[in-house]
């Protein structure tokens, strides 16, 4: 009898051969590249398979939703698809690279597309007097994959 972990090493192989996937997980629509570790996971039936289960229990139609860190839209897209269609999800990402990720989703999803705003913000609770991140928005799903750099994010102190 094969093994579990044989089964998903070869599963995990069979998706580096042609990486970049479109995929429908769940209802919603992904383009994906399976060499980064979230969309893989999504690829797989999900990213952090108990937060979306929170979701799913305790998000109700007509909620306003605040998701601080949207990445690719993992959590974006099913928080928006449990609000339904009276209500909203703001989804903060401070990084070029899952931002851009995460809009490209939300396009492959007009039906819940008006119900997204997504936030170019970065929160954090220091003050500091240079206000620049080194934020990570990649993370390989091989370690024989070279590893995204960091991105450098500015971000203006908002006194609440």
């Amino acid at each position: 009898m094969i093994g579990l972990k044989l089964i998903r090493s070869i599963r995990k192989r069979i998706a580096f051969i042609k990486p970049l996937k479109r995929a429908v997980v769940d209802g919603i629509t992904y383009d994906l590249d399976c060499r980064e570790t979230i969309d893989l996971h999504i690829y797989y039936g999900g990213w952090e398979a108990s937060t979306i289960a929170v979701i799913r229990k305790y998000v109700q139609p007509g909620h306003v939703v605040l998701e601080v860190g949207g990445n690719v839209g993992a959590h974006t897209l099913t928080l928006a698809q449990e609000v339904g269609p009276n209500g909203y999800v703001h989804s903060i990402e401070p990084t070029d690279f899952a931002r851009n990720k995460l809009m490209q989703n939300i396009r492959l999803n007009p039906e819940m597309a008006d119900r997204i705003t997504v936030h170019n913000y970065l929160i954090t609770n220091e003050h500091d007097p240079e206000p620049r991140r080194q934020i990570q928005a990649s993370w390989s799903a091989s370690h024989s994959i070279t590893q995204r750099p960091d991105e450098t994010v500015s971000y203006t102190h908002l006194t609440l």
